[in-house]
């Protein structure tokens, strides 16, 4: 029997290690010695290396041969023990030969690297009682003592004592009995190697004996999906997988750990070194085999950082790169490399908790799904991705919300006491500290720092020694502290506040965020379940699906209108006239990016309206060709069509359910720009056959809700000087954009005789949407919508108005419309009079809205009748069901009462104003750092505007009424001016050239009425033009023209 050795890769022929051949002592005694420092230091590694390892062979060979029972067994081992010392004392003399290495501090036999300098023993601190050393003590029952209670170690002494100690015999004549079997030779760690796991099949019983009988016998356990092969040894191991693979048998498994490659990272070489040097330098200096060398860069900014990730062979002279301590004459760490943590995935079969080098299953393509690597496909990606593992489009098989992608598990949710520590911890933690902000440093200056220290020393001296003297030191130093830090952060604030300024926009930011403080979405509660969502993910999901479902048609049908809707656009589609349109030109395009703002959130594809401004013409050229080749082939990208929703939370509702959030969405900017171009080409048409209808206020040029409010105000007034009551019915339709039926719309489009490739971009940018819901910095996945028009777009409001442009009218009505905001009124001398055509109104209003699939809330729906006499009028029903009277109801923000005196609104007013004015007080009070000019254009821009809102038409209240608002406008200016109690308003106001409340209302009012003879609207025309001199007409909005200082 050969002796047993291992060989080294040498480029010497003569190395007797690397032949092939028998070893003998004369062969170790007749290697040649190498000549240069480098060579004769490797040579002398593994000579000392193969001598570890005859070592570690003797003493396992002596090991067998005491358990050996047999006596012919015991000579052949002792035969090979023989050889084995003549091979290990050759080896030794060689290495004596040699001598010492020649490389001055080498990492490999450098002494004061191998064996550092012994510490001076001190005796261990005793430290507070929550310290390690404390607790250790504590389970062991002894006490440490303090330092300054132990004597110190007296080197003199210990080394006299060693020369004694050399002369005594201490030999034990009992340690035979203490004495294993396993210390005669040296414990062989032998790492199993990692179970292969198999997947499991339907035929999995005949598939085990297929491998017991062709391969042999394997241990096999389950594991979940897959089953588990154990093998003895790593080659087992490599030839099961390879059995495996021929097999054609799918199974995954992790690297053996001797095949794994070494790993480090190395610190303190600068960043602007090339990855090719830094090989180089390892190779020439210590001869090491490396495989790749890399440079880690900063996430973010992609910064080259001074930090290099190694590779190399799992071999014994690659392991001593952990001794390497300096590289191209620098001073560097060596540290072992960690991965991210996290689940892994595999980018063969796109399947987690394996990597492709160990993955037996066939391959499958991240993109297509095919039976082939990602590299080797051909397809294109596709405008709306497909996820291969969870079948659900809008996202791909790496994506981390994926239903299929694996989440990590909390092990400690295992023990119900891991539960309540673990809250107890996180309550403690909210309740008494603040955490820092993104991208926030702590920042104490030094004298606060000195401070601090000085607080801790004083507790730690009163936690030692329980002094009264200490502890009344302790609380001193504390208030020190805490005074100077609240003197530091109000200081820190005061800065803060004076920098606000108009250019930078650091004050509308400051202010805009006080305006609408939006708050962190709580736990939800799933509807299905009941339970709450905790995690960002699982408020996302449960948001989307509440939006699906809200992004739906009405449930109602009414077949006659369905089949016409269907026949008109199948014929539309039938009939291919030539499409012609309207190029787009690049003026288009300039036009539109010099009006929008930079300061808009992006979509999904991160482009913003700043980018935009900066483009150069020659990609605007190129934006031109895009939106040509649009309209030319009527296509609106998908990639354009899926909107990020920002779920808002409605005003009083409750933030638990998914129902009291409003959508907002986010779409990218290139599909903004698109609307755009879509609208201007829409409206030219829009215009020349007059859409929308005159009663129709919104979204139209010159028309406000102002210029609405007036026409039903008027209209009231005028039925009273009549001596006619007015009976009025405000609709509130249910979800209006998100429900709009697109069938119908795009009907509606071809009935109006819109050019076709109109109708055709506006019917693709219609279908085929989808969404994902964002909480915080997560998104669900992907949903589509099957009804709507997509709120916060630019072309989305005025095909909605075209939707319900064709709403009923009859002679003896006045609607009123602005968008979804509906008014019916009615007018007559009698309660029969006025209510009887209102309600054939509305039997035809519900038939309407049955057609289109328009639902109302008739709870929300409300009635006011305008009277001076006090008669019971009967109900108005709507779908069988009666609506109440009310004394007052709110119509596009003025809340209008039955006596049109609006003193509800005054009021309501007044609470709206306070609201704002608490959000701003902050910047705007008196021990405000903030500029006086500042202050003044927060109230200008912010405050003022909650006030004369909608005022020239309720500006002819009573005079109480507006001197309420007036006291409100007197209590901000005299704050913002920091007047006192002795200085006069009006004196105030002429010095910061502010005009009262009165004056400013009454210019509004003038501009107002000025400007409606230019208005070319037939129901701004009808509006009647009295004397507003005239005392009996004081009540009429028109004499707030009237107004001014008392």
């Amino acid at each position: 029997m050969e002796p047993m050795v291992l060989a080294e890769e040498d480029d010497d022929a003569s190395n007797p290690f690397t032949a092939k051949r028998t070893i003998n002592p004369e062969l170790i005694y007749a290697i040649p010695l190498k000549q240069d420092e480098g060579q004769r230091c490797a040579q002398l590694r593994f000579l000392e290396t193969q001598m570890k390892n005859y070592d570690e062979i003797l003493s396992y060979n002596r090991l067998l041969c005491q358990k050996l029972p047999e006596e012919d067994s015991k000579t052949m081992f002792l035969q090979i023990d023989k050889d084995n010392s003549l091979l290990r004392t050759a080896l030794e003399q060689k290495v004596s030969e040699i001598g010492l290495c020649p490389i001055v501090n080498c990492v490999y036999h450098n002494n004061l690297s191998n064996n550092p300098k012994p510490k001076r023993n001190r005796t261990e601190t005793r430290k507070n009682e929550n310290s390690k050393t404390q607790k250790l003590a504590d389970q062991n029952e002894f006490q440490l003592p303090a330092k300054r209670h132990t004597a110190k170690l007296n080197e003199n002494i210990h080394s006299k004592n060693s020369e004694i100690n050399e002369t005594v015999n201490l030999n034990n004549k009992f340690s035979n009995l203490s004495v294993d079997e396993a210390e005669n030779g040296p414990t062989i760690v032998v790492h199993k190697p990692p179970p292969i796991m198999l997947k499991r099949t339907d035929n999995f019983h005949e598939v085990l004996k297929k491998i017991n009988a062709e391969w042999g016998q394997v241990e096999s356990k389950l594991g979940g999906p897959y089953i588990k092969l154990y093998v003895k040894d790593e080659l087992e191991h490599r030839k099961l997988t390879k059995y495996l693979k021929i097999a054609d048998l799918e199974y995954f498994t992790m690297t053996p750990r001797s095949e794994r490659p070494i790993k480090v990272v190395i610190r303190g070489i600068p960043p602007e070194t090339p990855a090719e040097y830094v090989k180089e330098s390892l190779i020439e200096e210590y001869n090491f085999e490396i495989e790749k060398v890399a440079q880690l860069t900063q996430f973010q900014t992609k910064r080259p950082l001074p930090i290099y990730q190694i590779t190399l062979n799992n071999t014994e002279v690659n392991k001593g790169i952990w001794n390497v301590n300096t590289l191209m004459l620098m001073k560097v760490t060596v540290r072992k490399f960690e991965r991210k943590t996290g689940t892994i995935q595999c980018f063969n079969c796109n399947q987690w908790h394996h990597s492709a080098a160990g993955c037996g299953y066939k391959p499958r393509c991240i993109k297509c799904g095919g039976p082939h690597a990602k590299d080797q496909c051909t397809e294109k990606p596709k405008d709306v991705p497909l996820c291969i593992n969870c079948k659900k489009e809008g996202h791909v098989a790496s994506y981390k919300g994926c239903e299929m992608y694996p989440k990590p598990k909390d092990r400690r949710t295992h023990f119900p006491a891991f539960r309540k520590v673990d809250s107890a911890f996180s309550y403690a933690d909210m309740a008494n500290s603040r955490p820092l902000k993104p991208n926030e440093e702590l920042y104490l200056p030094p004298h606060i720092r000195d401070l601090k220290t000085e607080r801790n020393r004083s507790k730690k001296v009163w936690q030692r020694s329980r002094d009264p003297v200490s502890k009344n030191s302790y609380n001193i130093a504390q208030a020190r502290f805490r005074s100077a830090i609240t003197d530091f952060n109000q200081i820190t604030y005061s800065n803060e506040i004076e920098q606000l300024n108009i250019y930078d926009g650091s004050l509308w930011r400051r202010t805009k965020r006080l305006k609408t403080k939006r708050s962190n979405i709580p736990q939800l509660k799933n509807p299905n379940s009941n339970l709450p969502a905790h995690t960002n993910l699982e408020k996302a999901e449960i948001l989307a699906n509440h939006f699906e479902t809200q992004f739906t048609p009405n449930d109602i049908r009414d077949p006659n209108t369905e089949n016409t809707v269907i026949n008109s656009i199948e014929k539309f589609n039938s009939n291919s006239s030539p499409n012609k349109f309207k190029n787009v030109k690049p003026s288009e395009i300039t036009d539109y990016l010099k009006k929008i703002k930079i300061n808009k959130t992006s979509g999904m594809d991160g482009i913003t309206n700043k980018m935009l401004k900066n483009l150069p013409l020659k990609i605007i050229l190129k934006l031109t060709n895009i939106y040509n080749y649009l309209f030319k082939f009527n296509y609106f990208p998908n990639c354009w069509k899926t909107a990020r929703i920002l779920p808002i939370l409605k005003p009083g509702k409750d933030p638990t359910h998914a129902v009291s959030y409003r959508p907002i969405s986010l779409l990218p900017t290139l599909s903004k720009l698109g609307e755009k171009l879509i609208l201007n080409r829409y409206m030219k048409h829009a215009n020349k056959i007059k859409i929308p209808i005159p009663q129709q206020f919104g979204f139209t040029a010159q028309l406000s809700t102002t210029h609405q409010l007036l026409r039903v105000i008027e209209h009231i007034h005028e039925g009273k000087a009549n001596r006619l009551a007015t009976a009025a019915i405000f609709l509130d339709i249910a979800k209006a954009f998100d429900k709009v039926w697109i069938q119908g719309l795009i009907h509606k489009l071809i009935a109006y005789h819109f050019p076709p490739y109109i109708i055709k971009i506006i019917c693709s940018y219609l279908q085929d949407r989808y969404f994902t819901v964002a909480v915080k910095e997560t998104d669900s996945s992907s949903r589509k919508l099957n009804a709507g028009v997509p709120q916060g777009r630019i072309l989305a409001p005025y095909i909605f108005v075209l939707f319900m442009n064709d709403i009923p009218q009859q002679r003896n009505i006045t609607l009123s419309l602005y968008a979804d905001d509906t008014a019916i009124l009615a007018q007559g001398k009698t309660p029969d009079q006025t209510l009887t055509p209102l309600q054939n109104y509305v039997i035809k209003l519900e038939a309407w809205l049955v057609r289109w699939k328009i639902k109302l809330n008739v709870d929300k729906t409300e009635a006011i009748v305008f009277f001076k006499h006090s008669t019971k009028w009967p109900k108005i029903n709507i779908y069988n069901t009666p609506i109440n009277w009310k004394n007052e109801i709110k119509y596009l923000g003025v809340i209008i009462d039955k006596n049109i005196n609006f003193h509800s609104h005054i009021n309501h007013t007044r609470d709206k104003y306070n609201k704002a004015f608490r959000a701003q007080y902050s910047l705007i009070c008196r021990n405000s750092g903030l500029s006086i000019d500042n202050k003044l254009l927060i109230y200008l821009a912010y405050l003022r505007p909650v006030i004369t809102y909608a005022s020239p038409i309720w500006a002819c209240t009573a005079k109480t009424n507006l001197n309420k608002l007036e006291t409100l406008e007197n209590k901000t200016i005299r704050m913002i001016a920091r007047a006192h109690w002795y200085q006069r308003t009006d004196e105030i106001r002429h010095a910061l050239n502010i005009p009262s409340l009165k004056q400013f209302i009454h210019k509004l009012s003038t501009k107002f009425y000025s400007s409606l003879p230019t208005i070319a609207n037939p129901e701004i025309a009808k509006i009647p033009n009295y004397d507003v001199s005239n005392s009996n007409n004081c009540k009429r909005p028109r004499y707030t023209l009237n107004l001014v200082d008392s």
